[in-house]
């Protein structure tokens, strides 16, 4: 109305969709490449808490379907560095394009633990160490001030499966200690002990179905 436009959007209403992102990587020749999925699906308010690689419903035929969908959308637009294509997976697991982030982003490095490559060396500086990793930039006796993003630290786990991932996400879970300020390591540690998260069992509603 505020412009006189009188057309309409009409979106596709998906049922528990998941949120699945693949990463992408593509140089000044014109190769692009993927490596492989992240599935975001527990989120609070749309915001993204938990990421995992690879997806736990995930095939190998709907991996190289969407892989493959990535890296021609990269593709056109020739599209040079790191970034990432986001889609929804329904419960038949049909996928449908969200949106490309032109960017590295916070949840790269869950991605490096898979692939072992370091997404931020291919394109600047020097790798991490190995094993359990945290990315951070506060240290003891840091003082936040009153104007900081919300994000303070990233905890990366890497298993031979999913199991052992999880079991060393308990574990660090519970030896990371950040005293003076309110954050939401209790509240992670609640939802790696759920059992419909340990399953695999949930989508995008995970966390308004639980009442958190």
């Amino acid at each position: 109305n505020a412009f006189g436009n009188p057309a309409l959007y009409v979106e596709k209403f998906l049922e528990k969709p998941r949120h699945v992102e693949f990463q992408i990587m593509g140089d000044k020749f014109g190769n692009v490449v993927h490596l492989g999925e992240r599935d975001c699906s527990i989120q609070r308010r749309h915001q993204k808490l938990i990421e995992e690689s690879p997806c736990p419903v995930m095939t190998e035929e709907l991996r190289r379907r969407m892989g493959d969908s990535a890296v021609k959308a990269a593709s056109a637009i020739g599209y040079v560095g790191a970034g990432t294509i986001e889609f929804l997976v329904d419960k038949d697991f049909n996928f449908y394009f969200m949106e490309m982030n032109t960017r590295i982003q916070v949840e790269h490095p869950v991605t490096e633990m898979v692939t072992r490559l370091d997404l931020v060396k291919e394109q600047i500086h020097p790798p991490g160490g190995p094993g359990v990793r945290v990315d951070t930039h506060i240290y003891q006796s840091y003082k936040i001030p009153p104007f900081y993003d919300s994000l303070l630290a990233k905890l990366i786990v890497h298993g031979r499966d999913r199991r052992e991932a999880l079991a060393r996400l308990r574990r660090s879970l519970e030896e990371f200690i950040i005293l003076g300020i309110p954050t939401t390591i209790e509240f992670h540690k609640k939802i790696v002990d759920d059992p419909r998260f340990i399953s695999g069992d949930f989508d995008v509603q995970f966390l308004e179905k639980s009442g958190n």
